[in-house]
């Protein structure tokens, strides 16, 4: 079992040149560090008539790689 975070908003988006994993956003690099190294989760960002981020964890957290 896991659970699931959506979060959207309908803002302009995403630039289209956007790579999430080679942004140099200190905000997302500790996101994605919190979620994915520390939570054994996925954190993932897509456009969808403006920002849709979805976070995926486990709902037995095993995590600290």
């Amino acid at each position: 079992m896991e659970y699931v975070i959506d979060l959207y908003d309908n803002g302009a988006g995403l630039p289209d040149d956007f790579e999430p994993r080679n942004s140099k956003s200190l905000g997302l690099q500790i996101v994605r560090t919190l979620i994915e190294d520390d939570m054994s989760g996925t954190f993932e960002l897509y456009n969808d008539h403006g920002t849709h981020a979805k976070i995926t964890v486990p709902s037995s957290l095993g995590g600290g790689k």
